[in-house]
C-alpha cells in the first residue's frame, strides 16, 4: 500500500479502486492505439532483409562453387 502513503488520508477505497481501474483502462487503449496504429510491419522488414541476406549469400556460394570448378589447366 505505497499508493495509499502518498495520498490524502481522506481519500476512500472506492475511489482509489476508480482511478486505478481508469489508468488501467488508458493504458490498455494507449497501447492498443498504437498496435493499431504502427505505419510499419516490421517483422515483414526483417523478414525480407533476411530474405535479401540470405539470396546474397546463396549467390555469393553458387560463384565460389563455379569458381572452385574451373578448369585452370585447358587454358
Amino acid at each position: 500500500m505505497e499508493v495509499r502513503a502518498q495520498l490524502p488520508a481522506d481519500t476512500s477505497d472506492a475511489l482509489l479502486w476508480k482511478r486505478i481501474n481508469s489508468i488501467s483502462k488508458i493504458t490498455y487503449e494507449v497501447i492498443q492505439y498504437i498496435i493499431d496504429n504502427m505505419p510499419v510491419d516490421y517483422s515483414i522488414k526483417i523478414e525480407s532483409f533476411t530474405c535479401a541476406q540470405l539470396k546474397d549469400t546463396l549467390l555469393s556460394d553458387e560463384k565460389n562453387s563455379e569458381l572452385s570448378h574451373l578448369d585452370l589447366g585447358s587454358g
